[in-house]
């Protein structure tokens, strides 16, 4: 399925479910309505009825989440476990990979660092005073970042570990922190690459937004890790050696850990499976456990999602509770 088709299918079920609980909403405000009846006044009635119609919404939509098998045991525990394992998931779900980062095919080079690697992001960028803060004595205003080029990119790669090989079919987000490259080779290179590479114009605020959708874009749905983008702010050429210059880089034989839904029919992490909430897929040549903590793709845990229904659905009945106690 290519990417238009997951994302409206996805954007169908998500359809769907809101559809379910706008009805589910209604019809608890509407019941709450008629359950106050004349023991609170009938201006009051609605706004009551709606305030803990959403809390008791929330909270239903969770009991659902463990009902259903949405919510699991502990999903940050299981994908770890899995990480130390030698097979692949039977099915389409979230899956980590820890192990040596290796292109699939032809590597990248880092466009100011010359690092190959699989995928880097880079940022040349100058600060400016923003004048249109005012601050206490008009002094120390803050600094604003201007950026003049910047882009991203993304060969398909593998994440190799003594066990098994998982192929990566995803543009994945770069969670490391940027490098800031400020030697003579590093300006060098940056020059090399402002003189050969065709930039897209990015305009004002609107452009910014642009290319900042385009980025997310290719995360979120590029299904085969083909990836290039370079941008360059209109009327803003300027030598590099000028600029402060930022890269991010996933080098080819890093140690990396690597989480995104795996495909079972692909056999493949992937940004998007059609059995799955989870989107993209994320990066670090960190420990596993700062990018777990971090990554939003996966279930909540069965003993989260029932102490987040409990909380819910009390502060919906307190609001009816509260409503009857004050017009008694």
């Amino acid at each position: 399925m290519g990417r238009e088709g997951a994302v409206s299918n996805r954007l169908a079920r998500h359809g769907a479910g809101c559809a379910v609980y706008f009805v589910l909403f209604a019809g608890l405000a509407w019941g709450i309505d008629r359950f106050l009846g004349t023991q609170v006044a009938a201006e009051a009635r609605p706004w009551v009825g709606i305030a803990a119609s959403v809390f008791f919404t929330i909270g239903l939509g969770s009991v659902w989440g463990i009902v259903s098998g949405y919510a699991v045991g502990d999903p940050k525990a299981g994908l770890a476990a899995g990480a130390a394992g030698a097979g692949f998931p039977g099915e389409d779900a979230p899956m980590l990979a820890t192990g040596t980062v290796r292109p699939a095919g032809s590597a990248l080079r880092a466009p100011i660092s010359g690092i190959e690697c699989v995928a880097y992001m880079y940022r040349m960028y100058y600060l400016t005073t923003n004048y249109d803060v005012v601050t206490t004595g008009g002094v120390n205003r803050p600094k604003i970042e201007v950026p003049v080029y910047w882009g991203q990119a993304c060969r398909p790669f593998v994440v190799d570990s003594s066990k098994r090989v998982v192929r990566v079919l995803a543009v994945p987000r770069l969670v490391d922190a940027p490098l800031r490259r400020e030697g003579e080779s590093d300006i060098e290179r940056a020059r090399q690459w402002v003189g050969a590479t065709r930039f897209e114009r990015a305009s004002g605020l609107a452009g910014a937004l642009g290319t900042a959708l385009a980025m997310a874009d290719d995360i979120l749905t590029d299904d085969d890790a083909e990836c290039r983008r370079d941008w360059m702010s209109e009327g803003e050429a300027r030598d590099p050696a000028t600029l402060i210059l930022e890269e991010t880089v996933l080098p080819v034989g890093a140690s990396a850990s690597l989480v995104g839904p795996w495909s079972a029919s692909r056999r493949a992490i992937v940004p998007h499976v059609a059995a799955a909430e989870t989107l993209g897929a994320s990066v670090t040549t960190d420990p596993a456990d700062a990018l777990l903590a971090s990554y939003a793709g996966l279930p909540p845990s069965r003993l989260a999602a029932a102490l987040f229904a409990l909380v819910t659905l009390a502060i919906g009945a307190a609001i009816v509770w509260g409503a009857m106690s004050l017009a008694s």
